[in-house]
């Protein structure tokens, strides 16, 4: 028991080092938040269409936010990959398998984004709200792992998204 806390602990303040050296670097790259700004595409406008409008406009959100979503992701990976290009030894090592990770991390969630959304539109069985539900449960996954990229991206020069 004792060695596998030790692990545990050694795989933590790896983590924490990681992170710690794409903080670091994104500030010396001294990348500065606000001047990256990205259109986040909101949905309340479609709240108030009727119901085969809405589900129209919350299908336009969803993709634009795809789209704002592999922006994310890309700066991500980019400044993972830097930041394996820049360090040796072990720092670099772990960042490298940092972006393999990411990568797979990114089409895992993609997967259960689907089924989840598609589970979600299923539960409207034969009602109209059906793409609707699709589309907001689509928009409301992608909000969130566009903050987690964010969040685990080391300020990617991309700013906070809201």
């Amino acid at each position: 028991m004792y060695l596998s806390e030790n692990r545990m602990e050694y795989a933590m303040l790896r983590s924490f080092a990681v992170a710690g050296t794409i903080l670091l670097l994104s500030a010396k790259s001294g990348t500065c938040l606000a001047a990256n700004s990205v259109a986040m595409p909101n949905s309340d406008q479609c709240k108030t269409l009727p119901n085969m409008e809405s589900a129209s406009c919350l299908a336009g959100v969803a993709d634009a936010l795809d789209r704002v979503l592999t922006q994310y992701y890309e700066a991500a990976r980019s400044s993972m990959r830097k930041g394996a290009a820049d360090r040796q030894g072990i720092a670099g090592q772990d960042l490298s398998e940092a972006v393999d990770s990411l990568q797979q991390a990114q089409s895992s969630w993609k997967s259960y984004r689907k089924a989840h959304c598609d589970m979600v539109a299923l539960l409207y069985t034969v009602g109209s709200g059906k793409a609707a539900g699709e589309a907001m449960c689509l928009i409301d996954l992608t909000k969130h792992r566009i903050r987690e990229l964010w969040e685990i991206g080391g300020l990617t020069g991309l700013p906070e998204p809201t």
